[in-house]
């Protein structure tokens, strides 16, 4: 479940950070619709900014949080996959690619094994402060390596014609 639930919460990272750039439905794959642990990323970016124009004048998050899959539990369960599929400008997809990735790699990196060297510093600290900072300095140099994050920019038709034409050559005939 560990696994599972930190690549998960690295995807929301990933994707939250794409999104920021191109908006939610650049993303094909996995739907984001409902998603709680995207949504979460975004409560403090974006929905929490937003306002709803009721009776009440809450914010979205709050209509969110009225439905169930943003119930704690679903909040706990690992939804998305490790893969994305998202179309976006051939002019900016290496741009965005490495976006993504130095989002991810912030996240894995300084916020999720930073808190885990912060916790675990004290049981470093033997009567030898260089085996402390061996320790420390080892830490962070496998930290670094653990990641790999690969992407693929692949070109897409101009136009729906092309598109056509495309499909037509290499889709099988019925």
């Amino acid at each position: 479940w560990s696994g599972s639930y930190l690549l998960s919460w690295l995807m929301a990272t990933g994707l939250a950070r794409l999104a920021e750039e191109v908006g939610p439905d650049a993303v094909i794959f996995p739907n984001l619709y409902g998603q709680p642990l995207f949504d979460l990323r975004f409560r403090n970016s974006l929905w929490s900014k937003l306002n709803a124009t009721d009776q009440i004048h809450r914010n979205v998050w709050t209509d969110f949080e009225e439905h169930e899959y943003c119930e704690p539990s679903a909040l706990q369960t690992p939804n998305l996959p490790n893969v994305f599929l998202a179309l976006v400008t051939a002019s900016r997809g290496t741009d965005l690619a490495n976006k993504v990735n130095a989002a991810i790699r912030d996240e894995w990196e300084k916020e999720i094994a930073g808190k885990v060297l912060t916790f675990c510093t004290p049981l470093f600290t033997l009567d030898d402060s260089a085996v402390a900072s061996d320790a420390a300095a080892r830490f962070s140099d496998q930290v670094k390596r653990h990641l790999d994050v690969a992407w693929q920019l692949t070109t897409f038709p101009d136009t729906p014609q092309a598109l056509l034409e495309l499909a037509d050559k290499h889709l099988p005939k019925q």
